[in-house]
């Protein structure tokens, strides 16, 4: 059986993917996923942080205003990533969760918007990208799983595409670091004792 973000972006205009070994079975890992609190790693807080600068730029008041509001708020898990600019596209319970945003990522202004499976069926809306990303874990041998996420982007067309190209070569490494982070911190979770 495919997995649900190659079903719902066949075709996409870029694809990001990353791998990690865990030493749990899959239930335990995917149940991980979800209470993972990826605000624990300061890798992970840091580069969120500096995703924000452009923002603060652009209206200090109002971004840091967020800020403060997010240090308050409760951990930064995946409940709270939903609730905070990410819609829920789709799950096959206990192998794979699928979450989507549409926006112009390269402003400093992004309003960036949570899109659902509808959203997916029409494609990116007008000189936006829709990003599906997700966290998939499959079985490996001896009561160990493979946990994966992978992030696709389709742009609305050829000049929005070359411009997040461009974006994206200066924000794929740092990306990726958040990426890495977030896996190695569902395998701690996931081995954490209940």
């Amino acid at each position: 059986m495919a997995p649900l973000i190659k079903e719902l972006m066949p075709e996409p205009d870029i694809v990001m993917r990353h791998v990690r070994g865990v030493h749990a079975p899959p239930a335990r890992v995917f149940a991980a996923i979800a209470r993972t609190d990826f605000g624990r790693s300061g890798l992970i807080s840091l580069l969120f942080a500096l995703r924000g600068v452009p923002a603060l730029l652009v209206a200090p008041r109002e971004s840091l205003e967020k800020i403060r509001k997010r240090k308050t708020d409760s951990a930064l898990t995946l409940g709270r990533l939903t609730k905070e600019g990410f819609g829920l596209v789709a799950e096959r319970p206990g192998e794979e969760i699928v979450l989507g945003v549409s926006g112009r990522f390269w402003k400093a202004s992004a309003k960036l918007k949570p899109a659902g499976r509808d959203q997916f069926q029409r494609g990116a809306p007008p000189g936006e990208v829709l990003v599906a990303w997700n966290f998939l874990v499959e079985p490996a041998p001896a009561e160990h799983s493979r946990l994966s996420t992978e992030t696709r982007i389709v742009a609305s067309d050829v000049d929005t595409r070359l411009t997040f190209k461009r974006y994206w070569r200066l924000v794929h490494p740092g990306s990726a670091l958040i990426r890495r982070a977030m896996l190695a911190a569902i395998a701690r979770e996931a081995n954490r004792p209940v």
